[in-house]
């Protein structure tokens, strides 16, 4: 089936094009048209930046609660950054946060605020992440290491005593001493 659509529809339309050229290993005559889905899960943030949301989760004495990446990790190796991660097809950004809260550090956040958000751009790994920023404002559990394949370690750390951790974590304690 030939498909032909005006310059600029495929983009509209959330897919690319591919002229003259092997989409499946069969080869597309000349001058034919043939797409393929550009968005799907497994290239967010590679091909296109993907979308995630992180969260700020702050114990009594004022302290962050961080988890180091491991080398396992899908970035940032040996980092320390805030439980978070990648939005999912049909998900809203706060409950990606609070899913994957759950998921990485056995919390269960009941009230959030949104902070602001950091541009994640990781040439090292060829990834490209727009995160949300948000702090739990109201939560029950004792944060743990829930998935050890992916972290390394977890603590709490002073906000004037940040570890090596990445630019997510910069930028969030960024925009909760602005917020305050």
């Amino acid at each position: 089936m030939k498909v032909r659509l005006l310059p600029g529809a495929l983009t509209l339309m959330g897919l690319r094009s591919v002229f003259n050229g092997s989409v499946y290993g069969g080869s597309t005559p000349p001058g034919s048209t043939t797409y393929v889905p550009h968005r799907t899960n497994n290239m967010q943030g590679k091909t296109f930046p993907g979308s995630a949301a992180g969260i700020v989760i702050l114990n009594n004495k004022n302290e962050i609660f961080l988890m180091q990446r491991s080398e396992k990790s899908r970035n940032d190796h040996n980092m320390w950054s805030i439980p978070g991660g990648k939005v999912e097809l049909n998900e809203s950004v706060e409950d990606a946060v609070i899913r994957e809260t759950k998921e990485e550090a056995d919390v269960d956040v009941q009230e959030l605020e949104h902070l602001g958000y950091a541009d994640h751009i990781l040439p090292e790994y060829n990834q490209h992440w727009i995160a949300q920023i948000f702090l739990a404002t109201k939560w029950t559990g004792e944060p743990k290491n829930m998935e050890p394949n992916n972290f390394d370690d977890v603590g709490w750390f002073s906000l004037d005593n940040i570890p090596e951790s990445s630019d997510v974590v910069t930028r969030a304690i960024e925009l909760l001493k602005s917020s305050t």
